[in-house]
Formats: structure tokens, sequence, C-alpha cells
């Protein structure tokens, strides 16, 4: 858990009350947490929050390609009307990128949100519509 505040009393009294139930490891300043980076500006009055390199080590891992190549949008425009291939490779290496990339959504990453929602939709009704295309 990370805890911000501009005064230091805050935090020794929410600290001294969570010591009471839990025990705590105290440090001062944390520059990375849970795959998020933490800077503060130079006059320490804003907190910036990236995942750059935990979304460079998901594209590099599911995608295989470096952050360099990374397109400019987060999903391409016209995904809806591909025809996807559902065999099971897909399936398998589809699930853990959704889940990494669903993390990234909700941590720095809102603009992500809709496509990882669209595609995690996509992937599990595919093989129910396939199946209703056949037999109709």
């Amino acid at each position: 858990m990370l805890i911000f505040s501009n005064a230091a009393s805050e935090i020794a009294t929410f600290q001294a009350n969570i010591t009471q139930r839990f025990a705590i490891n105290k440090c001062n300043v944390s520059s990375g947490f849970v795959g998020m980076e933490l800077s503060w500006s130079s006059a320490g009055d804003m907190l910036t929050i990236s995942q750059r390199k935990y979304a460079a080590a998901v594209v590099k891992r599911f995608m295989g390609r470096d952050d360099k190549s990374q397109p400019r949008t987060p999903m391409e425009c016209d995904f809806q009307r591909q025809v996807v291939d559902d065999s099971e490779l897909i399936q398998e290496t589809i699930r853990p990128a959704v889940g990494s990339l669903l993390y990234a959504s909700t941590v720095s990453r809102p603009d992500l949100a809709t496509a990882v929602r669209i595609v995690a939709q996509r992937r599990s009704s595919q093989r129910e519509r396939l199946r209703t295309a056949l037999v109709v």
C-alpha cells in the first residue's frame, strides 16, 4: 500500500493506527510499486504514475515486438470487422495478454480499457459465435 500526504503528521497518525493491527514495512520515498513508476515533480506538488516499462514488457512478451514499433492507437480501427481464427493457440495466448493489459488500464492507461474489453468479449464469445454460424 502506498500512502501519500503533504502533511507528515497525518502519515504518522495513519502509520500508528495501522501498526496496531498489521505489521508494516516503511520506506520514505518510492520510485516503483507493482509495475508502476512513480515520480514527483521538482516542486514536489505533482505525482506522475507511469507504466511505460510494464507496457513495453507486455508488448514484447505477447506481441513479439519492441516498444518503438508500437502503434499510436490501442486497437486496430477495423478490428471489429475482421474474421479471427478460433484456435486453441490464440485462446491460450490472448488470455494472459488481456489480463496484463486490463491491469495497465485500471492503473494508468484508461485509454486501453475499451480496447481490452472488446478483445476480451470477442475472444470469450468467438467459439459460440462460430458454432452457431455453422449450425445455421
